[in-house]
């Protein structure tokens, strides 16, 4: 094949940016699509894709009916708690398999690092939040403050060294 000229760089060149595909720039050159791609290559152009690689695609989407609150979607203090200390137990149990203790092991260092977040988003919004389960009575019942101090010790003890 002759070498290209100036003139069909530059052709070349307008009709890329026009979005025309490897085989339609292929048959107009009189090229094979290979040559094009690598003269697009050479010229330092973006190479368009053969027409068999496009995918044509069309998405709806449908809005949400109700807006997400992050706050009431989170899990509180004792359901934390509650993770952190099944996971441990499940641990703990004997013929537990080396895929499990994985598992269980990434829950726990999950439930830790969602602990410390937790204690700063009430440190920065005072805000409590509420599991959907009912508040414990009695001595067993932990203020905030406990909690945010527990949450805090929690996450200072599994903090890398």
């Amino acid at each position: 094949m002759p070498y290209w000229t100036r003139e069909q760089e530059t052709e070349l060149k307008e009709m890329a940016d026009q979005g025309k595909s490897l085989e339609e720039l292929a048959e107009l050159f009189r090229r094979s699509p290979e040559a094009i791609r690598l003269k697009l290559k050479r010229l330092g152009l973006p190479i368009p894709l053969p027409l068999s690689q496009i995918k044509v695609t069309t998405v709806t989407t449908t809005p949400s009916l109700e807006p997400v609150k992050p706050a009431e979607h989170l899990i509180d203090y004792e359901g934390t708690m509650r993770l952190l200390l099944g996971a441990i137990k499940r641990l703990n149990e004997p013929n537990t398999s080396p895929e499990e203790v994985k598992k269980l092991r990434l829950l726990i260092s999950a439930a830790k690092a969602y602990a410390l977040l937790l204690a700063r988003y009430v440190d920065m919004t005072g805000e409590e939040l509420k599991d959907k389960q009912p508040e414990p009575e009695g001595p067993t019942a932990l203020s905030l403050e406990e909690r945010v101090s527990n949450l805090k010790d929690i996450a200072r003890k599994s903090a890398p060294t």
